[in-house]
């Protein structure tokens, strides 16, 4: 289980008991289902009420959504905390959606907990949150992994009947309730859940009618899902198919029994680029293309060769994937928008090209890199782009050999509203780098001009040594905003070239720099465990209630156009978020105390 996570009071289960007996309520399921439910919580549930923890939930109450605190609970009812009154809520009156919701939020990062909220959503009719609250458990015991493979197996089974495609291309049933894809690309902030399965399905595996990827792939049209089953695939390939903007191109994997994602590994095979051979396992090529639960690795070629890259496509989504131990992780860029979601980076890079392989390497027009766990680029940084506009939203970021995030420059960030956002990232440097001991975010710089400005909201930068620079702008057309941000770990305050510097309410370990206002000093944030990585704030910290409101938080996009950034989520290991709590005044950092 991840260090970074504050553990939570098993009085939780005690709730999610309840909310296990009014899922099955809601849903009609049979009286001896909603026994079985209880039943798996019943051993938890005796120590939960002696734990005197108290859980929020989160409802619309009263015209507001947000987390209450938890005070007492029932078969009918659960009673909440309204201007420290109780207000007691019918089980009844919860729609599904929000029972998952509350499931999964109360579980945090425990083993125990992330099972049951994994049957809750199940139960719920939600497989796929199901499945994503298994993928959270980190180190479990022999007794949780089979208990975990048993919750794997009705997943599966699941989805497997909501599918239920007997042979390729096969149109799948519709549901009523299904929602349909966006038919528009929105950056702030994008949706993580999975894409409906919606139209034909072309299922790949070894026991398949198509025993390979590409062989699917080349029978699929606008609104099909390609899905793969588990296992090892030795292939690399071109993605050219064209997607619509509501039927878009989805290759998506099964998960195995042990949450194991299917495998495209490139040992052996070329990725040079070389004519009709990718530069990547995967080179995306066409438009509105999808491809989600997958593990990328050992794509070499002696200094380019990547999990994925995106060469004149149009709106790629990537979510729920793994790239690992190639020469880049994600490398190129997107015509329109790149969405990369809760994904993981890491590991990524080759000393045939020392300081110039990374994680990210990004170009083109915009990318929106949301609730990934971006670490240990060997070689280069974990974060580097050329791109007009990109966004990082609630990440964790750590531990590369050359810089945490790269902005520079290109052809593309020469024009107007080159800007770049962050929000509620956690950002980590390693005290004993072996390359550039000094980089950590750097805007601009690299010869051809970026012309915007770097938005900073609500994140918590750690710095592993007092030399590293927090930021530097490099330009006189660099501008920097900057509030509710931790910087911690160093004495080199954020600088600029010769733009404007504008911040409010940050703590810093260092002298605050011109135009900053309303700054805290010191060198203690009290987060509960920094040694261990966990950032969440104590309750005596002076960055509690102290950040500026989020009605100030608030940036320019690519296009031009005045955008909110107010946090609403917080960083969860490995490639999640939570919702923050919502109070009168918000915490400094990225994390909020409830």
């Amino acid at each position: 289980m991840s260090a970074l996570l504050r553990p939570r009071c098993d009085r939780a289960c005690h709730v999610l008991a309840v909310l296990l007996v009014a899922a099955g309520a809601a849903r009609g399921l049979e009286d001896t289902v909603r026994v079985e439910a209880v039943a798996l919580l019943a051993e938890q549930t005796e120590a939960a009420l002696q734990c005197g923890d108290q859980p929020s939930v989160w409802l619309p109450l009263l015209g507001q959504r947000k987390g209450w605190p938890v005070t007492a609970v029932d078969s009918k009812t659960i009673t909440v905390l309204i201007e420290k009154n109780p207000y007691p809520v019918r089980w009844s009156s919860i729609t599904r959606e929000d029972l998952a919701g509350i499931a999964k939020a109360i579980a945090r990062n425990k083993g125990e907990r992330l099972v049951v909220a994994s049957e809750v959503a199940l139960m719920l009719g939600f497989p796929e949150r199901a499945d994503e609250c298994l993928t959270q458990i980190r180190d479990p015991d022999d007794a949780l992994k089979k208990k975990i493979r048993g919750v794997n197996l009705r997943i599966a089974e699941a989805k497997a009947a909501a599918a239920a495609p007997p042979q390729p291309l096969s149109k799948a049933p519709e549901s009523p309730q299904q929602p349909a894809p966006p038919a528009t690309v929105s950056l702030t902030p994008s949706s993580s859940a999975p894409t409906p399965t919606k139209g034909p399905v072309i299922n790949v595996g070894l026991t398949r009618a198509c025993k390979t990827i590409v062989s699917a792939l080349a029978q699929a049209k606008a609104g099909t899902t390609v899905l793969v089953d588990p296992g090892t695939y030795n292939e690399v390939f071109k993605l050219t198919n064209q997607g619509q903007p509501d039927a878009p191109v989805t290759l998506r994997g099964l998960r195995g029994t042990n949450g194991e994602r299917p495998v495209l590994d490139a040992t052996g095979l070329s990725v040079s680029g070389a004519g009709p051979v990718p530069r990547a396992i995967i080179q995306v090529e066409g438009s509105y293309c999808v491809i989600e639960g997958l593990e990328f690795k050992n794509a070499r070629n002696g200094n380019n060769g990547a999990g994925l890259r995106f060469l004149n496509c149009t709106n790629t989504v990537v979510r729920d994937c793994k790239v690992t131990y190639c020469d880049m992780g994600m490398q190129g860029g997107d015509k329109e928008t790149l969405q990369v979601l809760r994904c993981e980076i890491a590991f990524n890079g080759t000393k045939d090209y020392n300081g110039y392989s990374h994680n990210f390497y990004l170009l083109e027009n915009r990318a929106v890199i949301r609730e990934c766990y971006i670490h240990d680029s060997l070689f280069g940084q974990n974060v580097k782009t050329r791109g007009h506009h990109t966004e990082l939203w609630y990440n964790f970021i750590c531990d590369s050999e050359e810089g945490e995030i790269g902005l520079v420059d290109s052809d593309a960030s020469g024009a107007p509203n080159s800007n770049a956002l962050l929000v509620g990232n956690v950002v980590v440097s390693k005290p004993d780098r072996k390359g550039n001991a000094t980089k950590y975010i750097e805007f601009g710089g690299e010869g051809k001009g970026r012309n915007g400005t770097l938005f900073l909201f609500n994140n918590t930068f750690v710095a592993g040594t007092p030399r590293v620079q927090f930021v530097r702008l490099w330009e006189a057309t660099n501008d920097l905003v900057a509030c509710n941000n931790i910087f911690v770990g160093s004495s080199k305050p954020p600088e600029v070239a010769s733009g404007k510097m504008k911040g409010a309410n940050n703590l810093l370990s260092c002298n605050a720099p011109p135009g900053f206002a309303n700054t805290l000093k010191g060198s203690d944030p009290l987060f509960v465990n920094a040694a261990a990585r966990d950032f969440h704030l104590q309750r005596g910290s002076p960055c509690v209630n102290a950040g500026a409101s989020a009605d100030a938080l608030s940036y320019t996009d690519g296009d031009g156009k005045a955008q909110k950034a107010s946090p609403d989520q917080q960083v969860v290991l490995p490639m999640n978020s939570e919702p923050r709590p919502k109070k009168a005044g918000l915490d400094i950092g990225a994390f909020g105390v409830p």
